[in-house]
């Protein structure tokens, strides 16, 4: 490139930290019910994650979408595998949670709800990407306007208030057909789910509140009833101003596994 060229080229160093996350909300309606979670699965190693779930569906011919709002008596152990493999992954989860009636509900503060959910899903994600970080998001698909794009929405969202480009690329997709969708969608419905048992709105006796507390404990967490954080696990409750920079709900360390 010619000296006083406009354009730069960006060398990224080999072996430069890099990441995937996939992400999807809570079975619950954006406008329906007391809590509302958008959860996440970021990983280093994505592959050999999803290597693993594809051996979990072929040993119990599982073709069907993994969902937590479909665990059921019949299909308790093979949620109980799926857990055990993100355990033993180099996963990190994360969750954010709107809480209706005790922290702030940006689907009624005025914007289109798909702004609301895009304002939630980047709060997540900056939580969640290291500054010395390059990641990509994939993101369970919802319904925008015509000439309105959910995904580059919230990587401008993210970019912007980490006032760089660690988000290098997001898209949305059919959650039924990616393995790490579902996984994201199995935390965030584990989290709704404590979050409702601590208002003795759910069961934790259930089949799905069993599989809650196995996906806490596998995290070495007591429960996601309330927000947590440690160096697997980042729950936060949506707050209507995001801390700065410097108090910003992030990871406790780099994801170095």
């Amino acid at each position: 490139m010619p000296s006083g060229s406009v354009e730069e080229i960006v060398r990224v160093p080999l072996k430069y930290p890099t990441a995937l996350i996939f992400v999807d909300e809570s079975a619950v309606r954006a406008s329906a019910g007391r809590f509302f979670v958008v959860g996440a699965v970021k990983l280093r190693h994505p592959g050999k994650l999803m290597r693993s779930i594809r051996d979990i569906r072929d040993r119990h011919s599982a073709q069907d979408e993994f969902k937590f709002s479909k665990i059921t008596r019949g299909s308790f152990s093979i949620y109980c595998e799926l857990i055990d493999a993100l355990e033993w992954s180099d996963a990190h989860i994360a969750a954010t949670v709107v809480d209706r009636t005790r922290g702030a509900d940006p689907f009624k503060e005025g914007s289109p709800s798909w702004i609301a959910q895009a304002r939630v899903t980047s709060r997540l994600l900056v939580g969640i990407i290291n500054r010395r970080e390059l990641a990509c998001a994939l993101i369970d698909e919802i319904s925008t306007p015509r000439g309105f794009a959910f995904d580059d929405t919230v990587r401008e969202m993210v970019n912007r208030r980490m006032n760089s480009t660690v988000l290098v690329a997001a898209a949305c997709m059919d959650s039924g057909c990616n393995n790490g969708l579902q996984l994201a969608d199995l935390v965030a419905g584990a989290v709704a789910h404590q979050r409702g048992q601590e208002n003795m709105a759910a069961s934790p006796t259930s089949h799905k509140g069993k599989i809650a507390a196995r996906l806490a404990a596998a995290f070495r967490v007591g429960s996601f009833g309330n927000d947590v954080r440690n160096t697997r696990v980042n729950v936060a409750t949506f707050r209507s101003r995001a801390p700065e920079d410097g108090g910003r709900p992030r990871l406790l360390v780099p994801m170095e596994r």
